[in-house]
């Protein structure tokens, strides 16, 4: 599946992959290889609580297979909350409904 990114989504302060377990694991991936050449920080998070860093300019990445892992969710509802610019990658649940609002991407 391919889509474009809205303009503005390149303006992001940092990438905060959110995500537990296996989920994580390809933001971890991400991380490690794009690092060395990308211009902003890449932080892959697994906690409930969002970052006090995150904002409105921060790009939040959430990853969850279920759709429903509670600790993604959290940081995810508070990144909409804030404003910030959001991706979600799952294959369904409560994750997908979140990210299918009119100002994020699926």
């Amino acid at each position: 599946m391919a889509f474009d990114l809205p303009p503005a989504y390149s303006d992001a302060n940092e990438i905060i992959i959110a995500g537990m377990g296996g989920s994580a694991i390809g933001g971890d991936l991400l991380r490690t290889y794009v690092s060395p050449e990308c211009e902003v920080p890449v932080v892959v998070w697994r906690d409930y609580d969002a970052p006090e860093f995150m904002d409105a300019d921060s790009l939040v990445i959430a990853c969850s297979y279920s759709g429903n892992t509670e600790e993604t969710l959290s940081v995810f509802a508070h990144a909409i909350g804030l404003g910030a610019k959001t991706l979600a990658i799952t294959t369904g649940a409560t994750l997908k409904d979140m990210a299918s609002g009119p100002r994020h991407l699926f």
